[in-house]
């Protein structure tokens, strides 16, 4: 086998039949695949270590609250048209609330909003850009002329850090306006950021259309949004669900998959397989395989980027408000948790807050982290602080929280389909076009069942078309590629 060269599997003559499919994993990736080939009458089997689907996005019970906490925030911009395309077959596109409005708090507690004015994009959310009080006009011309910038040029071989120093963007402009956005979006310092992954932030989920940029929020914990309803709905489309069934090796015979066996040794055999897990997983599925096929190799370059939550519960509310966006800050989101879910306790009101690419925390404990948190809220709501008093505290550090590629790597991560015939691979680590985020998951699954279904005679389009530019950027070409 020329394990340089990726190919895809065997195409035969008979289409009659529903071909059995394999996947393994049931984040995302994995579920986006179950779905679309279950909806084109393939018979799938779903297998997943856990005891629950969702993969990264999970819950948990807090022991001293009794209440179901996620891992983190999980947030989808109005751009993830894939991932709420998925959310809408699966049944589960009512569990969202969509933010209009963006509330933004910098270190001397001055409030701006984000919001849409009645302009056409890329012109929407220039009245709130110019009325962004933590700007001062001179740093507001450096951030328009770098965006004018970023719309025409479609590729820059730079870091995005280098790109912007070459744009002349102040320290300020730096940390409080594309750093607070970047690492919210891409969980990364702006040094570790390919210019194109920077780029398509802005320019898909900022500067095309009107409602690209509209955060919606999950309004009930993950492991309900992946839940009963999602199980049922895929069960019913006929997919056959494994929990707790953990994946030890795959099998190979010349260039195909011969079978997979499972932790407990049952061995799984199907027509094709999806390869849905994380891409820490990948090499140690194929131990006796020398040399490495190139898309392991492209796995084990990857590297990952840590997320830490904390969550706090206090004896009385600290504001209505939904949300906040800090500037200049360890915090980077508070999230309004009692707020967001509805929760009804008199007696907790909860909150998390999110802090992407936190290896600046690896040294810190706990408490340290606590108390640096609560003296940041205190200068968002200070008149609440002072009356509230915090009940509980806890903080999660997922230390493998998303795939990090050095931003000379960019262009070498693995497509979904692999140097064996029957074998794909799903996850937002490999080729979708998009960085670490839920929308680049499910596009590897709508991917790799899409690929799939090509070979075999059934020509499908599963993944669904971006959010259309509107007719004046089109009309006056002010985004070039």
């Amino acid at each position: 086998m020329n394990q340089q060269e990726a190919h895809p599997p065997v195409p035969t003559s008979d289409t009659s039949l529903p071909r059995k499919v394999a996947i393994f994993g049931g984040g995302l990736a994995g579920l986006a695949a179950a779905q679309s080939l279950s909806a084109k009458g393939m018979q799938v089997d779903l297998y997943e270590a856990r005891p629950r689907l969702g993969g990264r996005a999970s819950s948990f019970i807090d022991q001293t609250t009794g209440e179901q906490i996620d891992n983190c925030q999980h947030v989808a911009m109005g751009c993830c048209t894939n991932f709420f395309h998925f959310c809408k077959q699966a049944g589960i596109g009512s569990h969202f609330r969509r933010l209009e409005t963006l509330h933004f708090v910098d270190q001397q507690g001055r409030r701006s909003e984000l919001k849409n004015g009645p302009w056409p994009a890329p012109f929407h959310l220039t009245g709130s850009f110019l009325r962004m009080r933590h700007f001062r006009w001179r740093e507001r011309g450096q951030i328009a002329l770098a965006m004018r910038q970023l719309m025409s040029t479609p590729t820059s071989d730079l870091c995005f850090e280098d790109w912007l120093n070459q744009q002349q963007q102040s320290d300020r402009v730096l940390r409080d306006f594309w750093h607070v956005i970047l690492v919210s979006a891409l969980s990364e310092s702006l040094d570790r950021i390919p210019y194109s992954a920077a780029r398509q932030v802005f320019v898909q989920g900022f500067l095309s259309h009107r409602d690209a940029w509209k955060v919606s929020l999950p309004t009930v914990p993950l492991h309900e949004l992946y839940g009963e309803t999602l199980q049922t709905h895929l069960q019913e489309q006929g997919v056959t669900l494994h929990l707790q069934s953990r994946i030890k090796e795959l099998t190979t015979q010349g260039n195909s998959i011969k079978n997979v066996v499972m932790a407990n040794e049952e061995q799984v055999s199907a027509d094709a397989y999806v390869l849905a897990t994380p891409w820490t997983a990948i090499p140690k599925l194929f131990p006796t395989v020398e040399p490495p096929p190139r898309f392991i190799q492209q796995a084990e370059q990857l590297e990952s980027a840590p997320i830490s939550s904390v969550h706090l519960w206090f004896n009385r509310s600290l504001s209505d408000e939904t949300h906040a966006v800090l500037l200049g800050r360890v915090s980077q989101w508070i999230f309004n948790r009692s707020a967001i879910q509805n929760i009804e306790n008199p007696e907790r009101h909860y909150y998390q807050i999110v802090i992407s690419q936190s290896r600046e925390l690896s040294s810190w404990s706990q408490d340290e982290i606590v108390q640096h948190v609560l003296k940041e809220i205190a200068s968002v709501w200070p008149e609440s602080m002072m009356q509230a008093q915090l009940v509980h505290s806890r903080v999660v550090r997922e230390h493998h929280a998303v795939f990090s590629i050095p931003p000379d790597a960019e262009s070498d991560r693995p497509d979904q389909v692999t140097e064996y015939e029957n074998l794909l691979l799903a996850g937002d680590w490999t080729e979708t076009g998009w960085p670490a985020t839920m929308e680049g998951a499910v596009r590897s699954g709508y991917l790799a069942a899409e690929k799939l279904l090509q070979v075999w005679g059934i020509p499908a389009r599963i993944l669904q078309p971006d959010l259309p530019r509107s007719g004046f950027i089109n009309h006056l070409g002010l985004i070039r590629g």
